[in-house]
């Protein structure tokens, strides 16, 4: 019994090593297991690169609408995600058609709707 603890032990700590380690996004902690995590790290970075400069909240941004609100004016779902960055919308909203594939689309969707509080 005494030789069976230790191995145990150390199979589990050897078992919890393997793979990437879990990522923060937004306080939300994400796992390699759940499949939504490396979409949400492409998407992140997607975020990061093409919209901040307009939905960050700090005080250099251009003034969009935060992300972070449980409710958006053209629906939180996939698909008007998905529309409103491939067609705009009115007011300052720029179509990005062509701008991503759809890998990068759906990152970009899943990462956006992931910033709801």
């Amino acid at each position: 019994m005494r030789r069976i603890v230790p191995c145990i032990v150390v199979s589990l700590l050897i078992a919890g090593c393997n793979g990437p380690a879990p990522t923060v996004v937004e306080g939300k902690r994400l796992t390699p297991e759940k499949p939504a995590w490396r979409e949400i790290v492409l998407g992140e970075k997607l975020f990061d690169q093409y919209c901040k400069i307009c939905h960050d909240m700090s005080p250099h941004s251009l003034g969009a609408p935060s992300l972070t609100r449980r409710r958006f004016r053209y629906g939180r779902t996939t698909v008007a995600v998905k529309t409103t960055i491939n067609a705009g919308r009115p007011k300052g909203m720029p179509a990005f058609k062509g701008d991503f594939n759809e890998v990068q689309l759906n990152a970009l969707t899943t990462y956006v709707l992931s910033l709801s509080r």
